[in-house]
């Protein structure tokens, strides 16, 4: 993953590079609006692609008047979970689960954890590093199935219990991202069904998507959703910049 340069600043028109049209991918308004350089080993409005995975672990069998799904990002797995960095395996009532390398653009718990154990009631970890050359601004763009925890370089930015799909930009945060290595650690946890995860830094002070662009038909599978290389041109047709865009299922589609 690497930085894209800065966004020009002049009036643009849009072109798509490919037939297939992108659910919510969603590009926010850099062009002629900011002169925020990235700086690191990211690009903007593209899903994080390399994290390290630890689960899954089991909930406790829950009390007759409490609902222990929900409130699974709140069990305690390990001392100090906002330190928790991959190493050696983490240890929890009585078992060891080992942490395993995950590069796609979307977590799926279920498939990585396949045969692992439960993949029902359960809660798992996932952590990823940025790193930039200079302190940076961003939008941390997080979606989740079910709660979430969000921990940045140990300080936690995000707590949702709420048994929910997974949507693109389902929480935006503005953080700083220091210069050099930045840990973030995602704690997820897990009812029934789904159970995903997906990240992205998008330019900071940008809330509004400028363009957006929605299958007409409905995706099966969000995750096998194309990169989009979009082409911005002048009112000539002469190529000022392209961009690259992740796509995933929206709130509303």
């Amino acid at each position: 993953m690497r930085c894209p340069g800065r966004p020009p600043r002049r009036a643009i028109q849009l072109v798509l590079l490919f037939a297939v049209v992108l659910l919510g991918c969603g590009i926010n308004r850099a062009v002629a609006a900011t002169d925020v350089r990235p700086s690191g080993n990211f690009e903007w409005n593209v899903l994080l692609t390399d994290w390290w995975l630890v689960g899954p672990f089991p909930l406790p069998q829950p009390d007759a008047d409490s609902d222990l799904p929900e409130r699974g990002v709140d069990i305690v797995v390990t001392a100090d979970e906002a330190s928790l960095v991959p190493g050696p395996p983490v240890e929890y009532d009585g078992q060891e689960y080992a942490w395993q390398r995950w590069r796609q653009p979307v977590i799926d718990f279920r498939t990585a954890f396949r045969g692992h154990g439960n993949t029902e009631q359960a809660v798992a970890f996932a952590w990823t590093e940025i790193v930039c050359h200079e302190d940076q601004e961003v939008q941390l763009a997080l979606g989740h199935d079910d709660g979430v925890r969000a921990w940045l370089n140990g300080v936690e930015i995000l707590r949702d219990a709420t048994e929910t799909s997974c949507y693109l930009d389902q929480d935006v945060i503005p953080v700083e991202l220091r210069k050099g290595a930045n840990s973030l650690l995602l704690k997820i946890s897990q009812g029934t069904g789904d159970w995903e995860a997906i990240a992205r830094l998008r330019p900071p002070g940008l809330w509004e998507p400028w363009v957006s662009f929605r299958c007409a038909a409905a995706v099966v599978d969000p995750a096998r959703l194309p990169t989009l290389d979009i082409d911005f041109l002048d009112a000539d047709e002469q190529s000022l910049a392209t961009y690259r865009a992740s796509g995933f299922r929206c709130r509303d589609g």
